[in-house]
């Protein structure tokens, strides 16, 4: 035994209540992020105890009255959670019979249940209904057998022997069973771009006895697309400096419907003898025998040994044509992307301190960081001259992008122009703005207008969004402008440049209420 981790491993609980009305109630102590956690208890309930699973509810404990529980990890919950709830419902069961026996003045030997009725085996007509075991477990305790407690409810746990702590050499079975995958597929490598095509992926899973067909389906093929991104695109890229450089969805590339056809899936069933209900883990699916599988058809495609996943585009074109040669001194100039609208705007907002010192916030490199929207640094380069990188989000694409700022026309403390451009692998903007100070009693209003012109993929998002976006941003920065002097909860006033009473809500918040999800 390891003195360290005496701990049960993955023990898990269901409670299952049973209303005066008969209907009945699962509850689970564990969380579910997708997998189908309710569906898979109600399915178990109702097979038990012989009703229909939608007509079922399962709902979720909190910390002060969950059911024994671990976490929903390592293929775990069909094999410990659904053998719990089967564990419950057989308690039910056992009660239901036991007042049977007492109210129909037969042994229990000779009593069945089935469908929610417990009746005599040779006498069918001698027999108690689900609502009348129901009516006497909650109300008729004068029925009850000797010692029963009243009520409709019971715990089931699950805890087989086999999964013990880990022992002295630090070795622990988490799953006590699991499933078995077999995949092949068929690839084609394009050798002039290095694209990798999955022409067809078959795969078959054994995960014991199916409690849930489309339950199972639908996670193999959540696996399977997992898989996929995880063999041809996604990857984690750090710069010489140790810059995380993929921290964005316009960076780091997932795979979408086009990139991950639709796999033959084949099932068979080997019911697993450690189980109540011969069920294995399938959660994961064919999460690691697909990267396998894909890596090894490209290899045999391209007669190589062996490849580093993710298999890019890039590192397939340099194993079929070498690495890239440097670039040319003298390269032809490409057309210059396709602008959008230029967008303008005008504002402004009231903030309670003097122009002195909303000045020195303006021109102070470490406030001016601290104020603008998805600043991750801020370096002076020149005389009032800076150079920052900043992560902003458009509709639909966000990015990292690199700003270039430089402030002119300095009339300290009434007005200033700022003046720069922004890039990132989004697209890349430019533009200039004024700011101008007045000392409105002990508060400063501070009104501003800007001119900007947008290309890339950014400017592919729309100008009525985009507009409504650099509205958004604005009003994020004074807001915080805002918060430097009154504190944070104080709401700052927008006139006829802004989005009027949405300043201070974030782009997430305005794209969800945009698409009806949000208030």
């Amino acid at each position: 035994m390891n003195p360290a981790a005496e701990i049960t491993t993955f023990t898990e609980g269901c409670e299952i209540k049973v209303d005066p009305d008969g209907l009945i109630t699962g509850i689970m102590g564990t969380t579910t992020s997708g997998q189908g956690h309710e569906t898979l208890v109600a399915t178990i309930i109702g097979e038990e105890l012989g009703f229909d699973p939608d007509l079922i509810r399962v709902v979720h404990a909190d910390s002060l009255n969950a059911p024994t529980t671990r976490s929903p990890v390592a293929s775990r919950m069909a094999i410990m959670l659904g053998s719990a709830a089967a564990g419950a419902a057989e308690k039910i069961k056992r009660k239901a019979l036991a007042i049977a026996a007492k109210n129909l003045d037969r042994p229990i030997e000779v009593l069945e249940y089935s469908e929610g009725v417990v009746s005599d085996r040779s006498d069918g007509s001698r027999y108690l209904s689900w609502s009348e075991i129901c009516f006497i477990a909650h109300k008729a305790y004068h029925k009850f057998p000797v010692n029963m407690e009243p009520g409709m409810r019971a715990v089931g746990t699950w805890m087989p022997p086999q999964l013990e702590p880990p022992n002295d050499k630090d070795q622990i079975n988490t799953s006590l069973t699991y499933g078995f995958v077999f995949d092949f597929c068929g690839v084609e490598i394009d050798r002039d771009t290095g694209q990798v095509r999955i022409d067809k992926y078959v795969t078959m899973y054994d995960s014991g006895t199916i409690l849930n067909p489309l339950l199972k389906d639908g996670q193999t093929y959540g696996a399977y697309a997992w898989a996929v991104g995880c063999a041809l695109m996604e990857e984690f890229v750090y710069g010489d400096n140790g810059e995380f450089l993929s921290g964005t969805f316009a960076d780091y590339l997932p795979p979408t419907i086009c990139e991950v056809p639709e796999p033959e899936l084949y099932h068979i069933s080997t019911p697993s003898p450690f189980t109540s209900l011969g069920a294995k883990g399938g959660a994961e699916g064919n999460v690691m025998t697909t990267p396998v599988c894909l890596a090894n058809g490209v290899c045999d495609a391209l007669g190589i040994e062996s490849i580093n996943l993710p298999m890019t585009p890039k590192k397939i074109g340099a194993i079929i044509h070498g690495d890239e040669p440097p670039r040319p001194e003298q390269v032809e100039e490409q057309p210059a992307p396709a602008k959008g609208p230029p967008l303008t705007g005008t504002g402004s907002y009231s903030v309670a301190d003097t122009p002195d010192m909303v000045w020195q916030t303006l021109i102070d490199p470490a406030k001016l960081a601290a104020v603008i929207p998805g600043c991750k640094e801020l370096d002076l380069i020149g005389e009032n001259e800076y150079v920052a990188k900043v992560i902003l989000g458009v509709g639909p694409v966000n990015g990292r992008f690199k700003a270039r700022v430089k402030l002119s026309d300095l009339n300290e403390p009434n007005s200033v122009t700022l003046s720069g451009d922004l890039n990132g692998p989004l697209g890349s903007s430019r533009g200039s703005g004024h700011i101008n100070l007045t000392a409105t009693g002990e508060s400063t209003e501070v009104s501003y207008d800007y001119a900007v012109e947008i290309s890339g993929k950014v400017a592919s998002v729309g100008g009525r969004m985009l507009d409504r976006a650099t509205n958004l941003v604005i009003g994020q920065f004074f807001k915080r402008l805002t918060a430097n002097f009154e504190g944070p909860g104080e709401s700052p006033a927008a006139t006829d440049g802004e989005a009027g009473g949405e300043e201070g809500q974030s782009l997430w918040q305005w794209l969800l209420r945009l698409f009806g999800a949000g208030n």
